[in-house]
């Protein structure tokens, strides 16, 4: 009787855990979705404030997806966005937030982190991305991404914080592709 219950309690407890993921975590990549990295980064915010520490946000989104998608299908597209996501989690630290916000537009937040120290990381990982060869259909592509920055305190609430970087990544997109932009930071 106790056996039983207890592996009832059990079941019970891992399908809250796989709904609790399911509402979370975006279903292609695995990475939080939108919803569940505004919650995550509000609470960062709220602990840099209280310590002193700096956080940086950076927008992501990939070069010509659209094109991506038209020429290669959208499966293959998944596939981009996937292999992105990795790419991600494989660079960045454990501590750092990382979102699917939709289509083809990542967020992340990397706390006790300044912009100046991301310029190399970013660059990184822009150049191992780019390497990555997509194979569709006997035809090789490569892609790239475009990224903005911003930080906090400067940037001292959640909104603005993703507005600036918003903004910085609308002038990396319209400076061209594969570039890496903060606000008040020279075009590279």
């Amino acid at each position: 009787m106790v056996r039983a219950l207890v592996r009832l309690i059990k079941r019970r407890i891992r399908r809250f855990s796989q709904l609790n993921h399911l509402i979370s975590h975006d279903f292609l990549t695995s990475l939080l979705n939108r919803k569940a990295f505004l919650y995550r980064a509000e609470q960062e915010l709220m602990r840099a404030r209280r310590y002193h520490e700096p956080v940086v946000c950076a927008m992501l989104d990939l070069d010509c997806f659209k094109q991506i998608n038209d020429v290669h299908g959208h499966a293959m597209g998944d596939k981009v966005l996937i292999r992105l996501s990795r790419l991600l989690e494989e660079n960045l630290r454990r501590s750092d937030i990382i979102a699917r916000m939709g289509g083809d537009e990542f967020c992340l937040l990397l706390p006790c982190t300044n912009a100046k120290n991301l310029d190399s990381k970013f660059d990184t990982m822009q150049l191992a991305f780019k390497k990555i060869v997509f194979h569709s259909n006997g035809t090789d592509f490569t892609t790239s991404f475009c990224c903005g920055l911003a930080e906090f305190p400067e940037n001292n609430m959640l909104l603005s914080l993703l507005q600036s970087a918003d903004n910085a990544l609308g002038a990396a997109k319209s400076t061209g592709r594969h570039r890496v932009i903060m606000p008040g930071s020279p075009k590279r």
